[in-house]
C-alpha cells in the first residue's frame, strides 16, 4: 500500500511511492480546502459566524488533547484521537440540534470540550485498566 503523504520528521520511505503521489495528494487537498473556503465565504451571511464556527471547532478538537498531552505523562495517541472525534461530534451535533444556540449554559463549544474530556478519560482509563 503506497503512502499518501509523509509526516514531518518521518525517516521511513517506501520505494514504490512516487513523488507525484506523495506531493500531488496534499496539493489537491489544499486546493479543495481553498475552494470550499472561498465558497463558504461567498455564500455565508456573515464572516463572523464562520469564524465563530471555525474557532469553536478548533477549541472542541484540540483543547483537551493539547492540555492532556502537556500534563498527563502517559497520554497516548488513542486518547487524543478519541477526544478529537468525540469533541467534534458533540460540538457539531449540538450546533445542528439547537441551530447554534445551545441549551441553557451549554454552548456547542462547551459541549465539545465536555465530550472530548469524557472520551479522553474513558479511553485513558480503559487503556490503563487493560495494561
Amino acid at each position: 500500500m503506497p503512502i499518501i503523504s509523509m509526516p514531518l520528521g518521518c525517516s521511513c520511505r517506501m520505494a514504490h511511492a512516487s513523488s507525484t503521489l506523495t506531493m500531488g495528494t496534499p496539493r489537491l487537498a489544499t486546493l479543495a480546502s481553498a475552494v470550499m473556503g472561498v465558497a463558504l465565504a461567498i455564500t455565508s451571511a456573515s464572516i463572523v459566524l464562520l469564524l465563530t464556527i471555525f474557532y469553536s471547532l478548533l477549541t472542541a478538537s484540540l483543547f483537551v488533547p493539547i492540555l492532556a498531552g502537556l500534563y498527563v505523562p502517559r497520554a497516548r495517541t488513542a486518547e487524543a484521537m478519541a477526544a478529537i472525534v468525540c469533541g467534534v461530534t458533540a460540538m457539531v451535533g449540538l450546533h445542528f440540534w439547537t441551530a447554534g444556540k445551545g441549551v441553557g449554559l451549554l454552548t456547542p463549544a462547551l459541549a465539545g470540550i465536555i465530550g472530548a474530556s469524557m472520551a479522553f478519560i474513558i479511553v485513558f482509563s480503559a487503556r490503563r485498566g487493560a495494561a
